[in-house]
């Protein structure tokens, strides 16, 4: 991930936007679980947390391939690609 992160929002921010990836998936490692959990006692299965994972992990594979890296600006001020 942190290779990602270098290629896509440039090699200068991999230590901020990696630290801000790790807020929601800290938040999802804390919560998930226990509503799993719920889900689990209140439907007699783990059906549903599944079908939740799937469809998460499902958005997470195909967002990457519709988003363009944040164009940024140069020293003249004029927006470049950030990967450059």
């Amino acid at each position: 991930m942190p290779a990602f992160a270098a290629d896509y929002f440039g090699a200068k921010n991999v230590g901020s936007i990696y630290g801000l990836k790790f807020i929601p998936w800290s938040i999802a490692s804390a919560f998930g679980p226990l509503a799993f959990a719920y889900l689990r006692q209140i439907t007699g299965s783990y059906g549903r947390a599944l079908y939740i994972i799937a469809g998460v992990m499902a958005v997470s594979t195909l967002l990457p391939g519709f988003l363009a890296p944040p164009k940024s600006r140069n020293h003249d001020g004029i927006f470049s690609d950030s990967s450059v």
